[in-house]
């Protein structure tokens, strides 16, 4: 009898481990930010637009220039682009962003993606000069060693560190 009481609580654990749907999985998993009534139906999906409702300008202007210091390197947390812009500091300094290259070949650091169809920086942005060529960095090919991503001619990195000195415009 004994036995029995101690399986049937197992029993019960072991239930309600598999209803709540948990693997043991290390890795977490993204969860929506919007999380929708459970007792409301679904509603159905918006149709996308053909053309996004604002057209991203033929050429970003940003909000300065941040010039990559070459042979010196940094560690620690980085400050975000909007920090090292308002910071007016004139040494180089470490700022953590997303690394973006438009179709155009140019590369920009800046704090969160603007909203639209094809990937651009949102504001606050910095146009990054001086980034090493032939690096490999922006190569396709390399991308599951890299982190880089691609989308529509855009390449680009969700978290970069880049040390220079920034230039606000």
């Amino acid at each position: 009898m004994s036995s029995t009481r101690s399986f049937i609580p197992l029993a019960l654990i072991v239930m309600l481990l598999a209803a709540c749907g948990t693997t043991g999985s290390a890795t977490p998993t993204a969860q929506p930010s919007d999380v929708a009534d459970p007792s409301t139906a679904p509603s159905t999906p918006a149709e996308p637009s053909a053309a996004p409702s604002e057209e991203p300008s033929a050429e970003p202007i940003g909000n300065g220039t941040l010039t990559m210091v070459d042979g010196q390197s940094a560690g620690g947390p980085g400050v975000s682009v909007g920090e090292a812009i308002e910071s007016g500091i004139t040494e180089p300094v470490l700022v953590r962003g997303i690394l973006l290259m438009d179709p155009q070949g140019k590369i920009w650091i800046c704090d969160a993606f603007a909203g639209g169809g094809v990937p651009t920086c949102g504001e606050p942005m910095l146009e990054v000069v001086g980034y090493p060529e032939n690096t490999g960095d922006w190569d396709p090919a390399n991308a599951p060693e890299t982190g880089l991503q691609e989308a529509d001619g855009v390449l680009w990195f969700e978290e970069a560190f880049i040390y220079g000195v920034v230039e606000a415009s």
